[in-house]
């Protein structure tokens, strides 16, 4: 399996104070979404290690980070990693099983590492690793339809 990586709201940089047991990828964005940027740091530290010199197909959605010249031309050089895109709106007719079987497993990985994610955050705020600062910063943190008040 690949490494978990977690993009936090965040201007500044984050670095775990505790043991990262799961080898935990963390980055950070203005916005919390996934950018260009941040998706060519995950290839080099997540993808590019785990695939080798093995081919592997790469499936995205049209979401603008994924389909972006920057994305392209840095796979340029890895011609072992091919990328399919699907096309929005063809959900329906492309991944029908996206429609309701796959949709009630995301929903219930996302509710996991969500839960996983607020448990790690929980702890490192109770054992006092993190900086009071980081504390009033990361006191309520949004996922998706999720609130978690760390206080």
């Amino acid at each position: 399996m690949l490494r978990p990586t977690m993009i936090l709201k965040r201007k500044t940089p984050y670095t775990l104070q505790c043991k990262n047991d799961i080898d935990l990828l963390i980055t950070n964005s203005d916005n919390g979404w996934m950018n260009s940027e941040i998706l060519i740091e995950w290839f080099n530290k997540i993808l590019i290690p785990y695939v080798g010199k093995n081919h592997c197909l790469l499936l995205y959605d049209s979401y603008e980070a994924h389909i972006s010249n920057a994305i392209f031309n840095f796979l340029k050089d890895y011609t072992n990693i091919h990328i399919g895109v699907i096309v929005g709106g063809t959900t329906n007719t492309d991944q029908p099983l996206d429609i309701k079987v796959n949709k009630v497993f995301k929903d219930y990985c996302r509710s996991r590492a969500i839960r996983f994610t607020n448990h790690m955050l929980t702890a490192l705020h109770k054992s006092g690793e993190a900086s009071k600062k980081e504390k009033e910063e990361n006191t309520n943190i949004v996922q998706g339809n999720f609130l978690f008040d760390l206080n």
